[in-house]
């Protein structure tokens, strides 16, 4: 069951899965913890668990072609849900997700694009057509002159506030553009 009328899907997930392989000692990667959550935070705020469709596929291999099933997925979704990182900007797989997501959308009208950035990212290198965009950092730079601290990392923490409050924020601005 799809929320917005003439779609397959509500949401589709792009991502590169370099960003989803878990680190020793844990089960499950980043992106498959965060869409978890987004799933049951937005089945709450929408009201049922099959109350949107949420298209995301973990099995492809990165030396796979993109085939007609993901494009397909593509075109029929309403919204997408980019989880931009150094892997992501480097993907040619994601970034021909993301021009055929770009231009299916320009012939029906309008766009809806999230954007969840995992790390941060130069802007030299995002992607031009993301400048505009805020997006929802799930990282924070809170030791001078280290690297940033990623939420969620290596799994989520029952008292990370941030990372809760963050998918929080995602998913009021999902359901209130799915509706």
């Amino acid at each position: 069951m799809t929320f917005v009328p003439g779609y397959h899907h509500d949401i589709f997930v792009s991502y590169a899965h370099v960003d989803d392989a878990p680190l020793p000692g844990v089960s499950r990667g980043w992106v498959t913890n965060l869409i978890t959550s987004v799933k049951t935070r937005l089945a709450q705020r929408l009201g049922r668990s099959d109350a949107y469709s949420l298209w995301m596929d973990p099995y492809l291999s990165s030396h796979e072609e993109i085939t007609p099933q993901i494009l397909e997925a593509l075109r029929a979704s309403a919204t997408i849900l980019i989880v931009l990182s150094p892997g992501y900007v480097a993907s040619e797989w994601c970034n021909r997700e993301k021009d055929t997501y770009l231009r299916s959308v320009k012939e029906l009208g309008g766009h809806r694009f999230f954007i969840v950035e995992r790390d941060i990212i130069r802007d030299s290198d995002r992607p031009p057509e993301f400048h505009d965009l805020k997006g929802f950092r799930f990282w924070e730079r809170d030791r001078e002159g280290r690297p940033p601290r990623i939420f969620g990392t290596p799994e989520p923490d029952p008292h990370d506030r941030q990372y809760y409050q963050t998918v929080d924020d995602v998913v009021y601005e999902l359901g209130d553009e799915l509706r």
